[in-house]
């Protein structure tokens, strides 16, 4: 069965921070997870699930109005009104039946914050999309994937390539995955703009299941949600093998780079 896109309802903001927009990447990474939630995939056991970065809280709210056996933890850090905001977007859905509490809720996170409970625990998928956008992201994201990544946990991650442009954050963000240990290899790659732009999407299919006006639309036909599983580097002879990474990946992280070069 189809899942349904328009029934969370959340604030979104323009003029205000990045948290409280409902971005492209979180529409294509919803629907890509979609695509890949049959019976015979494993994430069909899945019952653990922590977002970073969740924002209004749409993708993991609309995760758990499609799959009864997960439950959701959404995580924003308790700074400039972002946690605030993500707790009434969820209190709001709450409060009209869409999503249930015993399968959604809010935890604030830090990234600079090591010892953070959400680090020490397994999770069955850990979820995030267009979450580097500054050197600090660049930083602090890569250790809490590795960390949660050595627990056990499974990492699928989306970002828009070259969305800054050539003083972008995509090859940065990708040389240091490489350094703690950690390497991508892409799920799928948003189609150019003319196409859908969502896996498996048709025109008339999306308008029926109302996805959400997203804020941040790619600009041009480079700009495009790329969704990737992110794992520890291959051992080899009990040792951690170097970090070459994943030529395709690197590729398309490069292009941007590449051009300012030109």
């Amino acid at each position: 069965m189809a899942w349904t896109y328009g029934s969370v309802t959340t604030v979104d903001d323009t003029s205000s921070h990045c948290s409280r927009l409902v971005w492209n990447a979180a529409v294509c990474l919803l629907r890509f997870l979609e695509q890949e939630w049959t019976l015979d995939s494993p994430l069909c056991g899945i019952t653990k699930v922590l977002e970073l970065g969740s924002g209004t809280g749409w993708l993991g709210m609309t995760l758990a109005r499609n799959v009864p056996s997960a439950r959701i933890v959404l995580t924003e850090p308790d700074l400039f009104g972002c946690l605030d905001n993500l707790k009434r977007n969820v209190e709001t859905n709450l409060d009209a039946g869409v999503v249930e509490a015993a399968r959604v809720s809010c935890t604030p996170f830090d990234w600079s914050d090591t010892t953070a409970a959400v680090l020490l625990e397994r999770w069955d998928l850990v979820l995030g999309s267009d979450l580097i956008y500054n050197r600090e992201t660049v930083r602090l994201l890569p250790p809490v994937l590795a960390s949660l990544i050595r627990n056990g946990s499974k990492v699928v991650y989306c970002q828009t390539l070259y969305r800054w442009g050539a003083f972008g954050w995509d090859l940065p963000f990708y040389e240091a995955l490489c350094a703690h240990g950690l390497r991508c290899s892409v799920r799928w790659l948003e189609p150019e703009l003319h196409k859908p732009t969502s896996p498996g999407a048709d025109g008339p299919e999306r308008a029926e299941r109302s996805e959400p006006r997203t804020s941040a639309r790619p600009r041009d036909l480079d700009q495009r949600a790329c969704v990737m599983e992110i794992v520890a580097a291959a051992e080899v002879g009990g040792h951690a093998a170097r970090c070459d990474g994943d030529s395709e990946v690197r590729s398309l992280f490069s292009r941007a780079h590449e051009r300012k070069r030109e």
